[in-house]
């Protein structure tokens, strides 16, 4: 209970020293800049390789971005450190992205404040959406206490990925309420020592604590609204998937097969199937071959790591 008060401290202070905050941050729950003379632009390559060796799928990033370096990420994202060490000498000084997920083991609740983007000049610092007091409300309700990233405009909170239960992304803030958003399956997060676009250091607030099991009582409430979700998705696409979700719609089930070492004549076959049965209307064959021979290259070949390097875009 006591790293949960601390949690819900750190998101409540506001009299940060000048030397803790970054110029360009005029809220609170600000984080904090490296402590030496210059701050690291990035993550070093050491810390990239420990969150590897967490089991976090990790791949690289623009810098001062969240835009990844590399398509498909979702299929791509490695623990593998001679992978992870080519990608960093490729693009030195570069963000790093945490593939969040089953995968990865770990998805997370990020609470931050969004800007009001219609509002006039001289009210833009007023935000439009603010999570943080709900993910303090949550932190002491649920006595959450979990290893915590703090951002530009808030926190993020990670957990362990659950087993028999699916956390999907969500940012509409439906699950807990405006400014709250979730990681989970085909998202991702910015690595600690990442910069953010305006200048702030993305940050452990407590390195020495691991990414705790989510309380049943949170998870419950994240399976209320995946069920009202999901029967609300059985309404609307009973006649099947419609245009706008079959990519992703295939592409989830390419990965899947690719996880379970399917051969690539049986994954072709069988999301060529799912194509005609389910898409609504359905892509041409030609299409769907190309899909499945592009997400079977990147992904195989980055972990043969005998192909050639994701056609030098990665």
């Amino acid at each position: 209970m006591k790293d949960s008060v601390r949690i819900g401290h750190s998101l409540q202070t506001r009299n940060c020293a000048k030397d803790d905050r970054t110029p360009h941050h005029t809220g609170a729950w600000a984080p904090a800049m490296s402590s030496a003379a210059t701050p690291r632009l990035a993550p070093d390559l050491t810390t990239v390789l420990a969150l590897a060796a967490r089991g976090w799928r990790v791949f690289p990033c623009a810098p001062r971005s969240k835009k990844p370096l590399v398509t498909k990420w979702q299929l791509i994202a490695t623990t593998e450190a001679e992978q992870i060490r080519d990608w960093s000498a490729r693009h030195p000084g570069c963000n790093w992205g945490i593939a969040t997920g089953r995968q990865s083991n770990l998805f997370s609740i990020d609470g931050d404040t969004k800007p009001c983007p219609t509002c006039p000049a001289q009210q833009k610092r007023k935000p439009a959406k603010d999570g943080k007091p709900i993910l303090r409300q949550l932190v002491k309700q649920h006595g959450i206490s979990t290893l915590t990233i703090l951002t530009h405009h808030g926190a993020q909170l990670l957990f362990q990925y659950p087993t028999g239960m699916e956390i999907r992304n969500e940012q509409d803030g439906h699950t807990f309420g405006d400014g709250v958003d979730i990681r989970g399956e085909g998202g991702y997060i910015m690595a600690p020592g990442s910069v953010h676009p305006e200048g702030s250091v993305y940050r452990l607030h407590n390195p020495q604590v691991e990414p705790a099991q989510a309380p049943a009582s949170l998870l419950a409430v994240i399976g209320q609204q995946r069920k009202t979700e999901t029967e609300s998705a059985k309404a609307q696409h009973a006649e099947g998937v419609p245009e706008g979700h079959r990519h992703n719609h295939l592409l989830s089930l390419i990965g899947t097969m690719l996880r379970r070492k399917m051969a690539t004549t049986a994954i072709e076959a069988a999301i060529q199937a799912e194509n005609t049965a389910r898409c609504n209307p359905p892509y041409p064959p030609g299409k769907v071959r190309e899909l499945v021979q592009d997400a079977v290259k990147r992904c195989r070949g980055i972990h043969a790591y005998t192909l050639v390097r994701v056609a030098g875009k990665g």
